[in-house]
């Protein structure tokens, strides 16, 4: 017994073989229309799932991208930084070495070698003399 008659019959309602017929086919419509309904919606939804998986590996590339672009610009600045650093004490060296002089100016004087400062004391306008020694 189907659906339709257990409901037709629990109501204690007589329909003719006709109507009843008709209600299945009415019924049977409906039916069809509610099943293409959500198979176009399954589909939809497949649509929408197979684009956001596409962008998602399109933006999964994109970052991979930019993690290399980053770790070689990372690794660039740091042999750059470590060259600089080696010129910079190689010429500090030098200098220190090579290099003797003392300024004064309005009361203060100071005297230095190379980059260390030897003494400051209280002078008059500046007066600079520098010594490169070779």
């Amino acid at each position: 017994m189907t659906m339709v008659m257990k409901v037709i019959k629990s109501l204690n309602v007589s329909l003719s073989p006709q109507e009843l017929e008709q209600e299945k086919y009415h019924l049977r419509r409906r039916l069809e229309g509610a099943q293409e309904e959500h198979e176009l919606r399954v589909s939809e939804l497949q649509h929408d799932v197979a684009a956001l998986q596409a962008q998602i590996q399109d933006l999964s590339s994109v970052q991979r991208q930019t993690d290399k672009e980053k770790s070689l610009l990372i690794t660039t600045l740091t042999e750059q930084n470590q060259r600089l650093t080696t010129q910079l004490k190689e010429v500090t060296t030098q200098r220190d070495k090579t290099c003797t002089g003392s300024c004064s100016n309005s009361g203060w004087s100071f005297s230095y070698v190379g980059t260390w400062l030897i003494s400051m004391k209280k002078k008059e306008p500046w007066h600079c003399k520098f010594t490169t020694h070779t």
